[in-house]
């Protein structure tokens, strides 16, 4: 039997959730991605929380298949926004991070048929949630981001704005 490693369940700082700020993180779960956005300092760098108060920061995840998609589709809308909602209110967050990314499996179809190209589609269909998000949860403050592959296993982030 393989030994056991034992890894802490917070960021650095205080451990008893007293006096932490929260942030939200949604995401698809796509492998190549979602251990970048799953890393407290990437999220808060994406989210511009400036460092001398990244300390004191909690991120919640919410896994959401195709990210944007799942506020934009009548049949998994609902869900997210309950699930954005009650979160959001049980750790008080400040803020939720949408984070779509490049070649998503979830958007695919949606894509060739658009004949925009991914980044466009992306920028796009990120806006259109934050309209959703913004009309159901006003007190939330939305930051969109879309994610691409770089060299090798490099991510890169582009902030994408609410408005075209």
């Amino acid at each position: 039997m393989k030994g056991f490693e034992t890894f802490s369940a917070h960021n650095k700082g205080r451990h008893d959730g007293e006096g932490r700020k929260c942030g939200i993180v949604g995401s698809c779960p796509d492998g190549k991605f979602a251990r970048v956005t799953s890393k407290g300092e990437n999220v808060l760098r994406m989210a511009e929380v400036p460092e001398g108060e990244r300390e004191d920061y909690q991120i919640d995840t919410l896994t959401l298949l195709g990210g944007s998609k799942a506020f934009i589709d009548e049949e998994t809308r609902e869900f997210a926004l309950l699930q954005l909602d009650e979160l959001s209110k049980i750790h008080q967050a400040e803020w939720f991070l949408l984070v779509d990314h490049f070649d998503c499996s979830k958007w695919k179809l949606a894509l060739k048929k658009s004949l925009m190209n991914d980044r466009q589609f992306h920028y796009n269909k990120l806006r259109e949630a934050y309209a959703i998000i913004k009309d159901r949860l006003p007190h939330l403050q939305v930051i969109l981001a879309y994610a691409s592959p770089v060299d090798g296993d490099m991510v890169q982030f582009e902030h994408v704005t609410p408005t075209g």
